[in-house]
């Protein structure tokens, strides 16, 4: 989920709209721009909080029949709703009142990159599912 969220960030904002620098020079006191290191870090400290609540919910339905499909929704429905966190977190660089969601569908959303990077996502959490049942 990480690398589909890294991948959409970077396609989106670092190569589209040039938000992201390729590097962090100059960006330590400047409010106007973002390194690719400091993007990078947060997506590091998200993958802490995401492994936990997947680990949970993976202990949690461990013995149900409906176990990959539960943590494939729960993967989804996370997947979007950090995509829509994201491209919130980019609104204020574009001189708009936008409300929460609307950054996502005039910024981020792609008619081809969203969907590929969504379904590439699934493809491989649930092929890792496959390969690693529950004990």
């Amino acid at each position: 989920m990480i690398a589909a969220l890294l991948i959409h960030e970077l396609m989106s904002f670092a190569l589209i709209y040039q938000e992201i620098r390729w590097s962090d020079v100059g960006c330590v006191y400047s409010n106007d721009c973002i390194g690719i290191g400091l993007v990078i870090f947060g997506k590091v400290m998200l993958a802490a909080f995401v492994g936990l609540l997947f680990g949970l919910a993976g202990a949690l339905l461990a013995r149900v029949s409906f176990r990959r499909i539960a943590l494939l929704w729960l993967w989804l429905i996370l997947c979007i709703w950090m995509l829509f966190m994201t491209a919130s977190g980019y609104r204020g660089g574009f001189g708009a009142t936008w409300l929460w969601y609307e950054p996502f569908f005039e910024l981020m959303a792609n008619p081809i990159l969203t969907p590929l990077v969504l379904l590439g996502g699934i493809w491989c959490f649930d092929t890792l599912l496959r390969r690693h049942p529950p004990i």
